[in-house]
């Protein structure tokens, strides 16, 4: 009994080592190709991410770019609505100094025409400040000039 249980151990031993011999992994060679398609899929797959993280960095630069050239130019809009704003100021100022000697040049032709040059004295007296007296100096010199008188 002892023999034959020795026996039924070896031969045991024996199938079992047949069979984990047999079933290590060994390359099929059907299965190389797959795995050999697979890895070149990989790596153009790869190249194909690759070249979108170039065009994605490409594009990403020149958003950035577009960006600052948007803050440069608002500045730049900033800049010149203030210098408008200036502007109109200057030309409302500009536009009221000229009703003001409108307005005195009408009062000068008035008054030459009413009574002619003697009454220069009475104009100049009518003036309520000195740059309105100093205005029709100027204006009666003008027109004496271009009078003739």
């Amino acid at each position: 009994m002892l023999r034959h249980k020795r026996k039924v151990i070896g031969i045991a031993l024996a199938a079992l080592l047949i069979l984990i011999i047999g079933i290590l992994p060994k390359p099929v060679s059907g299965e190389v190709q797959p795995i050999e398609e697979m890895e070149e899929r990989l790596a153009g797959i790869t190249e194909e991410e690759k070249a979108i993280l170039r065009d994605l960095f490409a594009i990403t630069q020149e958003i950035e770019e577009l960006e600052r050239e948007e803050k440069n130019i608002i500045e730049e809009i900033s800049s010149m609505e203030i210098g408008i704003r200036e502007l109109e100021k200057q030309i409302d100022d500009k536009q009221k100094d000229y009703d003001i000697q409108l307005d005195i040049l009408k009062q000068v032709l008035v008054e030459y025409q009413r009574g002619g040059p003697a009454n220069y004295l009475e104009i100049l007296l009518q003036a309520d400040n000195l740059t309105t007296f100093l205005k029709s100096i100027n204006i009666m010199k003008d027109i004496s000039r271009n009078t003739g008188e």
